[in-house]
């Protein structure tokens, strides 16, 4: 029987070559350190001298709230971008057609010390906004566009605006470890199971963002 040879790939194996996913690779600390001080002064100059407490409070709860719940509890899917569902013929691409080291990217990004990372990063920046608005108030800051728009316009408007700089704080967070270990982390360790649809059993998602562990049918799925 004539053996048919793989495909040659010049020498360079899958892990070597494997690229970042677009997500990863921006959300890096050059555009965090423009992204938090342009959103933290438009943040500011919208509720800069606002003396309601009710909508500044409703609207950074709203933004930053909400995606750190999300970062918590919803794993971020790094191959769930506009372009790979278009590959896709419309739909992600299941851990099955994915490799094993796109499954380790995986794991990685489900792992809840990671979410732990992302939410604790975007409730900090949360606290920041609401120290600069509240120092706003003790340095008699005068109102740039909270007198000239109603209550419920200023909170929409803070909800907007926290919800880009959380998004892309919590992301950064989230994707430290696999950015500075890049090469460790797609060679080795646990990968997400070829059988298991991405981000898995909901129960398990909560409880392992609380316990801090891996799942057991991540710790133990390590391909040699």
């Amino acid at each position: 029987m004539t053996q048919v040879a793989p495909p040659s790939t010049g020498g360079i194996s899958l892990r070597q070559s494997l690229k970042m996913p677009f997500a990863v690779e921006q959300a890096n600390a050059t555009t965090l350190t423009l992204v938090i001080p342009l959103f933290l002064f438009l943040i500011l100059m919208v509720c800069s001298g606002y003396r309601h407490p009710g909508p500044v409070l409703t609207g950074t709860a709203l933004g930053f709230g909400s995606v750190a719940a999300g970062f918590a509890l919803c794993p971020f899917n790094p191959f769930g971008g506009y372009l790979d569902v278009r590959r896709g013929g419309g739909r992600s691409p299941k851990p099955n057609e994915l490799s094993v080291e796109e499954r380790r990217v995986l794991a990685s990004c489900y792992d809840p010390q990671n979410r732990r990372k992302a939410a604790a990063a975007v409730l900090g920046v949360c606290a920041l906004a609401l120290t600069l608005w509240r120092a706003s108030l003790l340095f008699g800051l005068r109102e740039f566009v909270g007198s000239k728009v109603a209550p419920i316009q200023l909170a929409a408007a803070l909800a907007g605006l926290s919800l880009v700089l959380a998004g892309w704080v919590g992301l950064c967070a989230l994707t430290y470890a696999l950015r500075s270990s890049w090469k460790q982390v797609i060679s080795k360790g646990p990968s997400w199971p070829i059988d298991r649809e991405f981000p898995g059993p909901w129960r398990e998602t909560i409880s392992s963002f609380f316990t801090g562990r891996l799942p057991e049918f991540i710790s133990s799925n390590v391909p040699h």
